[in-house]
């Protein structure tokens, strides 16, 4: 008897413990992120002018961007291989021929180039969704240039 006892006495013990000694807190854990703006430059659509029988010839091509909302970014095009904004040339497999043409970021009248010697980028601002960004191409007329295939490679920046 003394032992049930012992243990009866113990075992309320043990649960009296634990209904006087349980406790609750409370406390807070704060959640942050910061969202970088990102830009990502997507497959555009090249400027092909096709087949060129010495007159004016005008064509579109298009650069995609996606960035985050509310990111402004400025597209900016290279010069090629001509240097210069004044006309950009494509060149045959030779080099020894040289095509004119230039690239506008409106009918024809703002070479698009990255703000120098004469050019002007495109400024935009992101909204979450691809954007779409015309690339107005002319190769000018009177050129006597030998038959065969010409072509150009334009470096495209965004800057964000």
């Amino acid at each position: 008897m003394r032992k049930l006892l012992t243990v009866i006495c113990f075992v309320t013990t043990l649960l009296l413990a634990g209904i006087v000694s349980a406790a609750t807190l409370t406390g807070s854990l704060n959640v942050t992120a910061t969202m970088e703006s990102v830009c990502t430059l997507s497959a555009s659509t090249n400027v092909s002018f096709g087949s060129y029988i010495g007159n004016t010839k005008d064509v579109n091509g298009q650069i995609n961007v996606l960035c985050t909302p509310s990111t402004s970014y400025t597209i900016s095009l290279g010069t090629g291989q001509s240097g210069t904004y004044a006309n950009r040339a494509m060149s045959n497999i030779a080099m020894t021929y040289l095509l004119n043409y230039n690239l506008y970021k409106d009918l024809y009248v703002t070479v698009w180039g990255n703000g120098t010697g004469g050019s002007e980028t495109v400024t935009e601002t992101g909204d979450g969704t691809l954007h779409s960004t015309p690339v107005i191409g002319r190769v000018f007329s009177g050129q006597s240039v030998e038959a065969g295939d010409y072509s150009d490679t334009v470096v495209v920046t965004i800057t964000y």
